[in-house]
């Protein structure tokens, strides 16, 4: 459904329950809208209504069982989709929801029969046949997985899905001459299938075509910048091309990344030996995170928290990966959580203040600020985050003043650093002040709207080439921001006058 088309719907069901708060229909498709635009809150609370009104409700239940599987609550979810298969075993989606837990858990075995659940009822439904296929491929039962993935194409031709994942079972048989065809015709219906372009540019890479190998390399790295074999290939690529240098920089790369790669493999490896040892899940999750996982690192602290429900640093951590992710809703969530296992604890409080924040809900994220000043004095952000509260409201002095707190705490508080400069910038004063600080902040965290506020303090001092130094780092770790690239452009234009 299109933006404006959810709005208004959104607006018309809320206009019937305000006529008839018991409008169970209304609650259902009222939550269903929400659960589609991630407001997964907003819409538990009107399915859940839905059902209180009238359990007989399946597809609220169904929708109440999807919502619990996108945040999180794999063992809720599934204990919906059973419930609903239950009091009606020819509940095709409810088979399916389970299978996609089941399959995302590894728990072949399980996701099988979902499916195969779900195709003796709906015979003819190709993407489902794609995912049993995937599972028996796991499992290396090579024969069906082909035979599915063939009837799946017969179905549809263009499920790229399918194409790719078979020319890639052809390939590891080698039989070129069968996947070739079927690697490029995943690519071409579905371009960003990094997967299939791989896979077709290993193929390349033994037909000695290094040329368009490394095209084809490259363009996945561009995808999925820490894809190792991507970089080793296109590294040997390079090398056969007689490009040396270039060759070098990337097998650097890989090293890095073969590094990194090596390190979650070993995390994994004691994870999947004790699956039920809760340190151990406990680094993986870290390493996750540590490594920019975050799709992982999640799923990992979810892990914990099924192991230990009262887990109060693994709610912390999910709330701020959740926060990271920009699911902000999920992020309170799981601050708030944490707090009530450990309320004297400061961290959960800056966290949640920092949602708040966001949402532009500043006498919240003042309060939780201060609570958590209050439990640890000495947390720096929660200072930085009061003085920013401040600066909104006018009160420079009061700004200043926690900013300055915040770096007497922890003197590489760059966030406070910025955090002043920009008060200087703003009121046109101790500009050279701002630019050390500014300068400083760089030094501490390459972040682009700390070289976007350096290279301004540098302008207001009319230091043109170095202002424009510092956009231009700005835009080189953010391409996309259009604000950076027009004042690239501007502060280009004054440095040929």
């Amino acid at each position: 459904m299109q933006e404006g088309n959810t709005a208004s719907a959104i607006h018309y069901f809320n206009l019937a329950i305000e006529a008839d708060k018991n409008f169970a229909q209304a609650h259902g498709a009222l939550g269903t809208l929400f659960l589609e635009t991630g407001d997964f809150t907003k819409a538990e609370v009107h399915l859940k209504q839905s059902l209180t009104l009238d359990p007989s409700l399946s597809i609220a239940s169904l929708n109440l069982a999807h919502l619990y599987r996108k945040s999180g609550r794999i063992d809720t979810a599934i204990e919906t989709y059973q419930a609903l298969i239950q009091a009606n075993p020819n509940q095709v989606q409810a088979h399916l929801g389970l299978g996609t837990i089941y399959q995302s858990n590894e728990d072949y075995d399980q996701a099988i029969e979902s499916y195969q659940h779900a195709l003796d009822l709906v015979p003819q439904m190709p993407a489902v046949m794609t995912n049993l296929a995937s599972c028996y491929e796991a499992i290396e039962q090579d024969d069906l997985a082909i035979s599915l993935y063939q009837e799946a194409l017969k179905a549809d031709p263009n499920l790229s899905m399918a194409c790719g994942n078979l020319g890639r079972i052809h390939q590891s048989k080698g039989e070129v001459d069968i996947a070739l065809p079927l690697l490029q015709r995943a690519v071409e219906l579905d371009p960003n299938f990094t997967a299939a372009r791989y896979h077709h540019a290993l193929i390349l890479v033994k037909q000695k075509a290094y040329e368009n190998a490394s095209s084809e390399l490259e363009t996945v790295i561009s995808q999925q910048a820490d894809h190792v074999g991507a970089h080793y290939n296109l590294a040997q690529s390079y090398f056969r091309l007689r490009k040396t240098e270039e060759g070098k920089r990337i097998m650097l790369v890989y090293q890095r990344l073969n590094a990194i790669k090596k390190d979650i493999e070993d995390r994994e490896r004691a994870a999947s030996i004790a699956p039920n040892n809760l340190a151990k899940r406990l680094k993986l999750a870290k390493t996750y995170e540590k490594y920019d996982k975050l799709d992982l690192a999640t799923s990992a602290y979810q892990s914990v928290v099924r192991l230990n429900p009262r887990h109060a640093d693994a709610h912390y951590a999910l709330g701020r990966l959740h926060f990271l992710q920009g699911q902000f809703e999920d992020a309170k969530r799981g601050y708030q959580t944490a707090i009530s296992i450990l309320p004297d604890v400061a961290p959960p409080y800056a966290g949640l203040a920092k949602v708040y924040h966001i949402q532009s809900n500043l006498d919240l994220a003042e309060a939780n600020y201060r609570a958590a000043v209050e439990h640890d004095p000495q947390l720096a952000v929660a200072h930085a985050g009061l003085g920013t509260i401040a600066y909104q409201q006018n009160q420079i002095s009061v700004a200043l003043k926690a900013y300055q707190k915040a770096i007497e705490v922890d003197p590489d508080a760059h966030y406070a650093m910025i955090g002043i400069a920009q008060i200087y910038l703003d009121q046109q004063k101790q500009t050279p002040d701002a630019c050390r600080l500014a300068q400083q902040a760089c030094q501490l965290k390459a972040a682009p709207q700390y070289f976007s506020t350096l290279a301004d303090t540098h302008f207001q001092l009319g230091q043109i080439d170095s202002a424009l130094n510092a956009i231009q780092t700005a835009v080189q770790i953010d391409p996309a921001n259009q604000t950076y690239r027009s004042k690239l452009a501007e502060i280009q234009a004054l440095s040929r006058k």
